[in-house]
C-alpha cells in the first residue's frame, strides 16, 4: 500500500511539472553560408557560385548568386544566394531540386527530413486550381519559424511541370521561439 501511495504521489507531481519542451533548433544560414555575408564572402565559401548579371528578383530579395553543384539530401540541386536590393548582406538561400527527379516523392521525403531535423512545422497549406492554360496546379508548403530563420518546403505542379524547392530565410530573431 505505502509503494502504491509513493508512486500515486510521484505521479501527481510530474503532472503538475511537466518537463518543458526543448527549446526550437536555431541555424545561422544554409551550408557555410552565414546571414549577412557579402557576396564575396558567399563567392570565397562557395567557389563554384557564379554571379548572377542581371540578378533575379524573388520575394522581395534578389538572386545574385548561383550554385549548380549543390545537393539537398541526395538529390542534385542550384542554390540561389539572395541580398537584399539595397544591401549586400545575405538574407535567404533557395535551393531547388534537379527538376528531372519526381516531384511528389522528393516533398515527401524532404518534408520527413525536415520534421526529423526542425520538429513538427508551424504551418502546412495545399492549394489547388486552375491555371491560365486551365490545367489544374497543386501547391503544397511546409514551413518552420525557428528563432531567426524560416525554412520553407515548397512542391508546384501543374500538368507535366513542376518543381521542389526550400527556402532558407533569414527574419528578425523571436524571443518567443
Amino acid at each position: 500500500m505505502r509503494t502504491l501511495f509513493v508512486l500515486v504521489a510521484l505521479f501527481a507531481a510530474v503532472a503538475q511539472d511537466p518537463i518543458p519542451p526543448a527549446p526550437p533548433v536555431d541555424i545561422a544560414g544554409w551550408q557555410a553560408a552565414t546571414w549577412g555575408m557579402t557576396a564575396a564572402q558567399v563567392r570565397a565559401a562557395f567557389p563554384e557560385a557564379v554571379p548572377l548579371n542581371p540578378p533575379v528578383e524573388d520575394v522581395g530579395a534578389f538572386w545574385r548568386l548561383e550554385w549548380r553543384q549543390a545537393r539537398l539530401g541526395t538529390y542534385p540541386a542550384t542554390a540561389h544566394f539572395e541580398f537584399p536590393p539595397d544591401r549586400d548582406s545575405l538574407c535567404a538561400v533557395e535551393v531547388t531540386i534537379d527538376p528531372s527527379y519526381g516531384c511528389a516523392s522528393v516533398f515527401d521525403t524532404l518534408r520527413t527530413a525536415l520534421v526529423e531535423k526542425y520538429g513538427r512545422p508551424a504551418t502546412e497549406t495545399t492549394t489547388s486550381g486552375r491555371n491560365i492554360f486551365d490545367s489544374t496546379s497543386t501547391k503544397k508548403q511546409v514551413q518552420w519559424l525557428l528563432k531567426s530563420p524560416t525554412i520553407a518546403l515548397t512542391w508546384y505542379n501543374t500538368g507535366n511541370v513542376g518543381g521542389v524547392w526550400v527556402r532558407y530565410g533569414q527574419r528578425r530573431p523571436d524571443p518567443t521561439l
